[in-house]
């Protein structure tokens, strides 16, 4: 994804293999089929985070639970069949991690318990309580 200026992607073995990037574009690029696919983003999406802000439109949840585990020094734990099958749409800024925990219990259905450990990081686990269970931190 580009921000600003322009990038040209050459490869030195592949005379044809030539791509151009504005701002506001993607390259996708598969190794094994040499496919290559740009695609316009959402700029904000991807360079808010270096305001504190995150923004999510639709994610998959597997895409999530990264930004989520790094932004909040976390493990969690998402044991939940046909994950991509639900979608995160929030932008954050100061949420609290017991505020993110609801959304994706919400999100997702689920209930998840925040268990604190000092010595390293917290891990949220899904658990089968029909309420949500998560400590203030």
């Amino acid at each position: 994804m580009l921000e600003t200026g322009k990038v040209e992607l050459l490869k030195p073995s592949d005379s044809k293999f030539k791509y151009r990037l504005d701002p506001g574009q993607k390259l996708i690029y598969n190794r094994v089929s040499d496919d290559v696919i740009i695609r316009e983003v959402e700029l904000d999406r991807y360079v808010k985070w270096k305001d504190g802000i995150l923004i999510f439109r639709k994610d998959p949840m597997s895409e999530v639970v990264p930004v989520l585990q790094r932004k909040y020094n976390i493990d969690l734990e998402m044991d939940i069949p046909n994950l991509d099958n639900y979608l995160f749409t929030a932008t954050t800024t100061d949420e609290s991690l017991n505020e993110i925990i609801k959304s994706i219990a919400f999100t997702c259905r689920a209930d998840f318990k925040i268990i604190k450990n000092p010595d390293k990081k917290n891990k949220v686990i899904r658990t089968n309580n029909k309420q949500l269970i998560a400590n203030s931190l």
